[in-house]
């Protein structure tokens, strides 16, 4: 895979000591723009991992997280939120981990027992996303990654929300034609969100929270690791929501997912 620079965010190319704040993502300021851009490499690994779903996930964590073109806040001014999302494909582990808060190792595994679910560390660099979990189109990696950034899943009852957001959890109560089943009784089987219709909103760029972020020339780290640069692998960019949408409404059940249903199952 052909490496290039990181000529989206010169910025963040500066040789920078570590241990100035931590960070699940590199964040870039531009003042004269009115800008903040969030890096992150995600380091794909696991026994389940391919090429196809390593794509697929980073692919959905960039449509989703950049769709809404929001703002985020940092010391009370609003700026513009961009996501810069690349990948890695590290199936023999020959991508050491620089500890970088821009470095994030996901691996990508079969579930061992019916009811895993993808997590991410809160604030934290590291994940597991479960091929059960529809990656790519379920906006389960995209909801990951949104804990990574500090995000804790909204309250359970959302039947009042225009639209999901991105941190509704599983099992969230919501309008009917966000369920798994339109016609089921809210909590009932079928009756609660199916995750396939969150969203990234305004809303939810403004609860990341950029104040405790270290700036130091223009660039720091938000949630944990070290202030360090790194070299972009393969950047992956977002496409129009409606490639992710393509099996949105083929069916509202499936054998796959009848335990899910069954049970009170969220992310985590």
């Amino acid at each position: 895979m052909k490496r290039k620079s990181l000529i989206l965010v010169p910025s963040l190319m500066l040789l920078l000591a570590p241990g100035l704040s931590k960070g699940s993502a590199l964040v870039a300021k531009n003042e004269q723009k009115g800008e903040i851009t969030f890096f992150t490499q995600l380091i794909y690994r696991g026994k389940a991992l391919t090429e196809a779903l390593a794509r697929a996930s980073s692919l959905e964590i960039a449509t989703l997280w950049n769709e809404s073109k929001g703002t985020v806040r940092y010391r009370g001014r609003d700026y513009r939120a961009k996501f810069v999302i690349s990948q890695v494909v590290d199936r023999y582990h020959r991508h050491p981990d620089s500890g970088s808060c821009a470095e994030n190792v996901v691996q990508i595994e079969q579930p061992a027992q019916a009811g895993d679910r993808s997590f991410y560390a809160m604030s934290g660099r590291f994940g597991t996303f479960y091929t059960s979990d529809d990656l790519g189109r379920s906006s389960t990696a995209a909801h990951e990654y949104g804990h990574g950034l500090g995000l804790d899943h909204d309250d359970l009852d959302q039947r009042n929300a225009s639209v999901p957001g991105i941190m509704f959890a599983r099992g969230t109560l919501v309008r009917p034609e966000f369920q798994w089943n339109p016609l089921a009784g809210a909590g009932a089987p079928g009756g609660s969100i199916k995750p396939h219709h969150r969203k990234v909103r305004a809303v939810d760029l403004q609860k990341i929270n950029l104040d405790r972020v270290n700036f130091a020339g223009g660039v720091g780290c938000l949630g944990s690791g070290i202030l360090r640069a790194v070299r972009v692998a393969e950047v992956v960019k977002p496409e129009p929501r409606m490639r992710l949408e393509l099996n949105l409404h083929e069916g509202y059940f499936s054998p796959e997912i009848s335990e899910e249903l069954e049970s009170e199952a969220h992310d985590h």
